[in-house]
């Protein structure tokens, strides 16, 4: 069977099937399909928009826009269990992404609204500086080599670097800020130097 698209949806694949979350308003806003054509809607405790759909290797993690402050996890697309996290998901729309070995939850990127998971049950609130030119949840967060980047959604230009989510340096493409809505193709081996 399929369903009405309304809005968006975030779609990842794992353990032999597709996780789509709807961004739509009300309960049970999560799909799975063994194919991509047969569609089955599934019970989720959370209501909300879904913003993210991540699977790890072991446990499928659906980021929703709530007042509940709350993700979903599931070890096999179709049984879901809420999980708090320390971050206010009814403040923007959460992002949520897997850098390699973290899951890593965003509302903002100033203070205090990034939450990181190793397993998407237990999650610790990590103090992200602002950036110089202004705030914007993580448009991205991914990991190459021990460094964590994360890239704002508004037009500061600027990212953030850290391998511990403990300290942070603010980065930006060469001697000039970069436009994420207009990002060149960019290479970087270190997830510092483009």
């Amino acid at each position: 069977t399929g369903f009405a698209l309304s809005g968006a949806l975030y779609v990842c694949w794992g353990n032999g099937l597709f996780v789509a979350g709807r961004y739509a308003a009300g309960t049970n806003n999560i799909y799975t399909s063994p194919d991509g054509i047969t569609w089955t809607q599934r019970t989720v405790a959370v209501s909300g928009h879904s913003t993210g759909a991540v699977w790890n290797g072991s446990v499928f993690v659906v980021a929703t826009w709530n007042a509940t402050n709350r993700v979903v996890t599931s070890p096999d697309g179709i049984t879901w269990t809420a999980r708090s996290v320390p971050v206010n998901t009814a403040d923007v729309a959460p992002a949520l992404h897997w850098a390699d070995d973290l899951f890593v939850l965003a509302v903002s990127a100033s203070s205090d609204k990034v939450a990181t998971s190793p397993d998407g049950t237990t999650w610790t609130l990590r103090t992200v500086p602002a950036l110089a030119s202004g705030g914007g949840h993580a448009k991205a967060t991914l990991k190459i080599g021990s460094t964590y980047s994360m890239l704002p959604e508004s037009a500061t230009f600027r990212f953030l670097t850290t391998s511990d989510f403990s300290s942070f340096t603010q980065q930006s493409y060469g001697a000039t800020n970069f436009p994420i809505g207009a990002l060149p193709a960019s290479i970087a081996t270190d997830g510092t130097t483009w």
